[in-house]
């Protein structure tokens, strides 16, 4: 196959060819008609003998003499003669005084009243120049595409009329004949010739190179044909290619494998008589018309082997058009998907265990959680009471030890109940109205006492545009806080530790939508100057019972929950939970 450029190519030489073959035809003809029209006025020259026209004088009184009269009709008589002469002259030269003038014209009636008469001067006329060039010794003389006072294009040629004579006063004259072609005659003769001359070469070159790039497409394209057909063999996927009303007229090897027929069995029957079950007549309708549209259509059937098994089949039905642009075949690309069937019942198997797993892990959760945290209770509650007595101080250590380990231990408690409920789905949310500011004040007036116990400053920025009250689950946002700043108390040895919150976008911003004109989006955010996360930890940050370093679980406590407890219900408020964090410089955990 020629490539396109090599195609482009040809094209353009052959296209030039016939150019240039046009052309050597428009120089040939143009000699050719020249050499016609020279022959011409040589032959009709002879019809105006030198004695004859001698004898007129080439003044105005000519016109009423017999011999002009007969010389008029003469030159009528040879332009009727011939259709392309439409004007006809004759005109004399005095070589002595070099005045040139008209004895006899003829032409059409009705440009009559423009033509010269006899005795009028053609000094300064364009006939002058080959009258001349006929006086220098030229046999004829030519002037091609000339206007006449109508804007007429002519062809006009001259011939002496006969040879010079001295007449009476010893005068030497010149007797010319002129006559005039009508161009669109030559233009159109010429142009025929040389369009047929171009058409012709481009026949005799174009026609064989396009019969070979035609023969080499089609034997391009039956290569083509034959490996398509070879790849359709030999695929290992089940194709079957039917008429629009489901007669099967190809198979290919894998789908006889996959149905157990024969391919002379299968040929000239309905794929569909191989379904199970046969679908609703509606929904086959439903189909069919998006078939007609072009469309394909995908659907998940049970087909039936021979041997009387049934196997789940999806297939890809692709509508062909035809030349008038109606569907009337349908290619069937048919996928066995037992093995994905046993996957999908396998995974769902999964899915179910897994989630029948974490639901008895909650419940454990949940029993163990409510079965221990009454004793701690309890506990807590007895050694609050033991250190109102009067004990010495070694009796007053050890109570402080019990008090602070089963408060580690409620905490702990509170903390697995809370995330098992969350993982449970167990959580919900309700927005009511609350105020931003009550919420940070009680959150930071139940951290300090533990911030007291360090040293640590707790701040609190809140920009003025926050609204007083909004709507959003109050207690949910409360905990948050509380796991964040206690986080921040826990890892902060000293320094300060701050809750801000601003607005970052409200309803004047939302654009026309009445549904977003009361919504505003804050940002609370919690700051420390504690240890730091380092950079390689802060994926993980989030991972429930983790910690940056395992010594934190013995210098500080706590099973890692807080932060993973917290994304998930900022999640559930419709919020986002983010961090900015390095190792040096403390957490700065943002939610918007």
């Amino acid at each position: 196959m020629l490539s396109k450029r090599t195609t482009i190519i040809v094209c353009i030489a052959i296209f030039a060819i016939g150019l240039l073959s046009g052309g050597l035809e428009c120089f040939r003809m143009y000699k050719n008609q020249r050499g016609k029209l020279e022959a011409g006025v040589l032959h009709y020259a002879l019809a105006f003998p030198i004695d004859e026209v001698s004898q007129l004088t080439g003044l105005p009184g000519d016109v009423d003499s017999k011999l002009h009269e007969q010389i008029s009709e003469r030159q009528v008589e040879l332009l009727d003669s011939h259709p392309a002469i439409s004007f006809m002259e004759l005109i004399r030269l005095d070589r002595r005084s070099g005045r040139i003038v008209c004895l006899a014209a003829a032409g059409p009636g009705e440009e009559a009243a423009r033509m010269p008469r006899a005795g009028d001067s053609l000094d300064g006329t364009p006939d002058a120049r080959p009258v001349l060039e006929l006086a220098g010794g030229a046999k004829t003389a030519v002037r091609l595409f000339h206007r006449d006072w109508l804007g007429k294009r002519w062809v006009s040629a001259y011939a002496r009329a006969g040879e010079p004579q001295e007449p009476v006063n010893g005068e030497p004259l010149m007797n010319v004949l002129r006559y005039d072609v009508d161009a669109s005659y030559w233009i159109r003769h010429i142009s025929e010739n040389v369009l047929w001359r171009m058409f012709a070469v481009w026949v005799v070159l174009g026609l064989p190179f396009a019969a070979y790039t035609l023969g080499r497409y089609r034997s391009r394209q039956s290569v083509r044909l034959r490996e398509f057909g070879e790849a359709i063999e030999q695929t290992k996927t089940a194709i079957v290619i039917s008429s629009f009303d489901s007669v099967i007229n190809y198979v290919n090897p894998a789908f006889c494998a996959q149905i157990g027929y024969e391919k002379n069995e299968l040929m000239d029957l309905k794929w569909r008589t191989l379904r199970c079950v046969e679908p609703d007549p509606e929904e086959i309708e439903r189909r069919l018309e998006i078939l007609r549209t072009g469309a394909p259509v995908e659907v998940e059937w049970e087909f039936r082997r021979k041997d009387g098994r049934t196997y789940p089949v999806r297939t890809t039905l692709t509508p062909v058009r035809n030349e008038s642009g109606s569907v009337d075949t349908m290619i069937l690309v048919i996928v066995d998907i037992t093995g994905q069937k046993k996957r999908d019942a396998a995974l769902l198997l999964e899915k179910e265990q897994a989630e029948q797993m974490d639901r008895a892990k909650s419940v454990f959760l949940h029993a163990m959680s409510e079965e221990v945290g009454v004793p701690l209770r309890n506990l807590v509650a007895l050694s609050d009471s033991l250190r109102t007595m009067p004990l010495n101080n070694e009796q007053a250590g050890y109570a402080e030890i019990i008090q602070k380990s089963t408060g580690t231990l409620v905490r702990l408690t509170d903390d697995i109940l809370d995330f098992s409920h969350i993982t449970a789905g167990q959580v919900k949310i309700s927005p009511v109205l609350a105020e931003p500011r009550v919420l940070i004040e009680e959150t930071l007036d139940i951290v300090a006492p533990q911030a007291a116990q360090k040293n640590i400053v707790l701040l609190r920025n809140v920009m003025r545009d926050v609204p007083r009250a909004i709507i959003i689950d109050g207690t949910r946002l409360r905990q948050v806080l509380l796991n964040l700043s206690g986080n921040a108390i826990k890892f902060t040895k000293n320094g300060e530790v701050e809750i801000r919150l601003k607005v970052i976008s409200s309803g004047n911003a939302a654009g026309n939508d009445p549904a977003n004109r009361n919504r505003m989006s804050l940002l609370f955010s919690v700051r420390d100057t504690g240890i730091g996360i380092a950079h390689e930890n802060q994926e993980k940050l989030f991972l429930p019972f983790w910690q940056a370093d395992s010594t934190n679980v013995r210098r500080y406590g706590g099973a890692g929950l807080g932060l993973a407890i917290s994304r998930h219900l900022i999640h559930m408020l419709g919020g986002i939970f983010a961090w900015k964090a390095n190792r040096g410089r403390a957490p700065f955990f943002i939610f918007p």
